[in-house]
């Protein structure tokens, strides 16, 4: 999303970055989210009444009069938005098991077919369950690496999968 006419800030301008966790944007903008990958859409056309929370009129006194503003507005969608809690539930399986899932069950542990989990995902989240797992991987990887550093690569490596066996 991006907001109509974009501006250069000055220096001393402070800046303010939404990121909604995964699922959670569609229901909240009314738009599937499969329509929103890899596209550039006016926040103004999708949910006027958020953009002109974020671009008020009148010059704010702080970044924390926004923020409140923002705090608000968004607490008002949150009341009329449902969650597919089989769609929330996937995530926190696959984000738990480092992307490290069997998809197939996961659908069957959420009364699925795999089929019907991939249609959901792709509506609420954009991307499909595998490709989701395969983020989650990436992000555990790169999360642990930060945190070990590359003395620990080749367990690493080991322990996410990144390997490939001869044939």
């Amino acid at each position: 999303l991006m907001a109509q006419n974009p501006r250069i800030p000055d220096k001393d301008q402070q800046y303010l970055g939404i990121a909604f966790k995964p699922g959670i944007a569609p229901p909240l903008l009314g738009i599937p989210a499969n329509q929103l990958v890899d596209v550039h859409i006016p926040l103004e056309k999708l949910n006027k009444k958020l953009a002109d929370t974020l671009t008020p009129d009148v010059p704010l006194k702080s970044i924390k009069s926004l923020i409140n503003r923002f705090d608000i507005q968004l607490k008002n969608l949150f009341q009329n938005c449902r969650f597919d809690q089989r769609v929330q539930k996937a995530i926190t399986r696959i984000q738990a098991a480092y992307g490290k899932i069997s998809l197939d069950q996961t659908a069957r542990d959420l009364n699925l077919s795999l089929r019907q989990l991939q249609r959901l995902f792709s509506l609420s989240v954009g991307l499909s369950p595998k490709q989701f797992a395969t983020i989650s991987r990436f992000l555990s990887i790169h999360r642990a690496m930060s945190q070990k550093g590359l003395s620990d690569l080749i367990f690493l490596v080991l322990e996410f999968n990144y390997y490939d066996q001869s044939h």
